[in-house]
C-alpha cells in the first residue's frame, strides 16, 4: 500500500494527473470544434475520426513529457503554471499533427461522391423547372404546376437512358438551398459536372419553355435554348414529351453540349494519360470528326483501356464501332475489321444486354456483313433502348433505308432529325438519296449540298445527281475529286458503291448516274431520264 502511495503521491508531485485532465478536456474541446467545423469547410467524416485517434494516442504522450521533464518551476505570484508548458506544449504537437495529416489525408483522396455519381461520365443535377403561371391565368394549366414538374420528370427519365450520364433526379435536388442562385455551390453539394434548369410561362393558348444548361465547375453557361408551342387541353402531354426529347437529344446525344464539353476538358492530354472515360469521349469525338486522326487516336485509346478494365462494356462498344470504321470508310485499317468489331460488340453486350451503343455497334457491323436480319434486330433494340439518341437513330436509319426498307429507314431518319435541330449534316446524305432514287435529281442536288462533310458518300451522290441533271461540266468536276480524294473507288467502282449502299436496286440507280457522269463502270445499266 506504501507503495501504491508512494506512486501516486510522485505522479501528483510531477503534476501527471492534472497534465492529463488538462490534456483530456482540450481535446475533447478538439473533437467537438472537428465535429462543427469541418463538414462546413468540405472535409469529410474520416477526418473526424482521425482527430478522435489522434487524440487518444496523444494522450500517453503527454502523461510521458509530464513524468519525464518535472517542470515544477512556479512564478513568484504562487500560482502553479509552469506544470502547464507540457500539456499545452503536447497539445500543440498533436493540433499540428492533425492539421498536416487531415490535409495530407484528404488532398490525397477525391471528394465523396453523392449518392449515385458514377465514377464513369458525366453528371448532371436536372432542377424542377420553375412555372410562373402556376396558380394564375386561364388555360389548361389553371391552378396547377404539373405541366412543369412533368415536364421536369420527362427530361430527367429520358437524360436516364444515356449509360454515361450520372443524373440527379429532380426530387434530390428540390431539397437543395439556392440552387438556382449558385450553381456552382450546387455542383459542389451535389458532386455533379453540369446543372440543368428551367422555366414554363403559359397563357391561355400558348406555352414557353426555357431551358439553360450550366457548367457547374466554373458557373459558365453552356447552352441555352426557349420553346414555343400552342397549347390545347388535347395537345397538352404530347408538347410536354416533344419537348422533353428535344432537350434531352440536344444535350445528351454524342455529338451534342455535354459530349463536345467533356471532350474539350481533355483534347489537350495525350492517351497514355487518360482514364477509361476520357477515351470514351475521344470515341464521341468520331462521331462529330470523321477524321483518320481522331479514329486512329480514339481506337488506340480505348484498346489500352479494355486491357486495363475487361469489364468496361462501353468501351468495347465504342471499340466495336471503330473497327467497323475501318471497313466502311478505311480509317487506319488493319485486317480483319469486321471480325474484330463483331467480336468487341458481343463482348459489350454480354458484358451489359442494356447497352445501346453496344446494340448500334453490333448493328452497323451486321449491315457491312449484309447480315441484315441480325442488323434490323440489334438496330430496334438500340432504338428502343434509348429513343432520345439522335445521332444513333440517324445512322441506323441511314443503313436502313440503304438496305432498302426505303419508309422505314428514311422514318427513322426524319425522326432522329425532328429530335435535334442541330443533327449532324450528313443525314442530308439519306434525304438526298431518297429524292434521286425517286428521280428528282433537283431536290436530290439541294439537300446533299447541305452535307458538310466532304466523304465518299457525299461525292458518289453529287457527281450521280449532276450526271442525271446532265450538268456536264459540274459532273466531271464532281468526278475528278471523287476520284482524287477516293482511289480505292478508282481502282473499283463499283465495288465500292455496293460496299456503301446495301441495296442492289440504289446500287444500279447510283451507277447509273456515274456512267452519265463519264464513269467507265464496265457494263451498261438503265439510266432514268432527267
Amino acid at each position: 500500500m506504501e507503495e501504491g502511495h508512494g506512486l501516486l503521491a510522485e505522479l501528483r508531485r510531477r503534476k501527471v494527473v492534472r497534465a492529463g485532465v488538462v490534456y483530456a478536456a482540450a481535446a475533447f474541446a478538439l473533437l467537438e470544434f472537428a465535429d462543427i467545423a469541418f463538414p462546413r469547410i468540405g472535409l469529410p467524416d474520416g477526418a473526424v475520426d482521425l482527430v478522435l485517434w489522434a487524440g487518444l494516442l496523444g494522450l500517453p504522450v503527454v502523461l510521458a513529457l509530464a513524468w519525464g521533464l518535472e517542470l515544477r518551476a512556479e512564478p513568484a505570484s504562487g500560482h502553479a503554471t509552469g506544470w502547464l508548458s507540457v500539456p499545452a506544449l503536447a497539445t500543440a504537437v498533436v493540433l499540428v499533427g492533425l492539421g498536416l495529416g487531415a490535409g495530407r489525408w484528404w488532398g490525397a483522396r477525391p471528394p465523396v461522391p453523392a449518392a449515385g455519381v458514377s465514377e464513369r461520365g458525366a453528371s448532371i443535377a436536372v432542377l424542377p423547372f420553375d412555372d410562373f403561371q402556376a396558380g394564375a391565368g386561364a388555360g389548361p394549366g389553371k391552378g396547377a404546376s404539373y405541366f412543369s414538374r412533368g415536364l421536369t420528370e420527362d427530361i430527367s427519365a429520358a437524360l436516364s437512358r444515356f449509360d454515361d450520364l450520372t443524373v440527379l433526379s429532380p426530387r434530390v435536388t428540390a431539397s437543395a438551398d439556392d440552387a438556382r442562385a449558385d450553381p456552382v455551390r450546387l455542383g459542389q453539394d451535389l458532386g455533379v459536372r453540369y446543372v440543368l434548369s428551367g422555366s414554363v410561362r403559359r397563357a391561355a393558348d400558348a406555352v414557353r419553355v426555357s431551358a439553360e444548361l450550366i457548367d457547374a465547375n466554373t458557373g459558365a453557361q453552356l447552352w441555352s435554348e426557349h420553346y414555343d408551342r400552342d397549347l390545347t387541353t388535347a395537345a397538352l402531354f404530347a408538347i410536354q414529351d416533344d419537348i422533353a426529347q428535344r432537350v434531352v437529344a440536344t444535350l445528351a446525344d454524342p455529338t451534342g453540349v455535354i459530349a463536345r464539353e467533356a471532350f474539350r476538358t481533355t483534347r489537350r492530354l495525350p492517351p497514355e494519360s487518360l482514364e477509361a472515360y476520357d477515351c470514351v469521349l475521344r470515341a464521341y469525338r468520331y462521331f462529330d470528326v470523321h477524321t483518320d486522326a481522331v479514329h486512329a487516336e480514339a481506337r488506340d485509346c480505348l484498346e489500352r483501356v479494355v486491357v486495363l478494365e475487361p469489364g468496361y462494356s462501353d468501351a468495347w462498344a465504342h471499340l466495336a464501332y471503330l473497327y467497323r470504321e475501318e471497313f466502311l470508310h478505311r480509317r487506319n485499317p488493319r485486317p480483319e475489321p469486321l471480325e474484330r468489331a463483331l467480336e468487341a460488340g458481343k463482348r459489350a453486350i454480354e458484358l451489359d444486354g442494356t447497352n445501346p451503343m453496344g446494340h448500334y455497334a453490333l448493328a452497323m457491323t451486321y449491315y457491312s456483313r449484309r447480315d441484315f436480319d441480325a442488323a434490323y434486330a440489334a438496330a430496334e433494340r438500340a432504338i428502343a433502348l434509348n429513343p432520345n439518341e439522335s445521332t444513333i437513330q440517324a445512322s441506323l436509319g441511314t443503313h436502313i433505308y440503304y438496305s432498302g426498307r426505303w419508309e422505314e429507314g428514311l422514318g427513322v431518319v426524319r425522326r432522329a432529325a425532328a429530335l435535334n435541330p442541330r443533327h449532324p449534316t450528313w443525314l442530308y446524305g439519306v434525304l438526298a438519296s431518297d429524292h434521286y432514287r425517286r428521280g428528282d435529281y433537283t431536290a436530290a442536288l439541294a439537300e446533299i449540298k447541305k452535307n458538310t462533310r466532304h466523304d465518299t458518300m457525299r461525292r458518289i451522290i453529287l457527281v450521280a445527281t449532276y450526271g442525271q441533271l446532265g450538268r456536264v461540266q459540274d459532273a466531271r468536276a464532281a468526278l475528278e475529286d471523287l476520284l482524287l480524294h477516293s482511289p480505292e473507288f478508282a481502282a473499283d467502282p463499283m465495288a465500292e458503291i455496293r460496299r456503301i449502299y446495301l441495296s442492289d436496286e440504289i446500287t444500279e440507280d447510283f451507277a447509273a448516274g456515274l456512267r452519265l457522269a463519264g464513269l467507265d463502270l464496265g457494263r451498261s445499266s438503265p439510266a432514268r431520264a432527267p
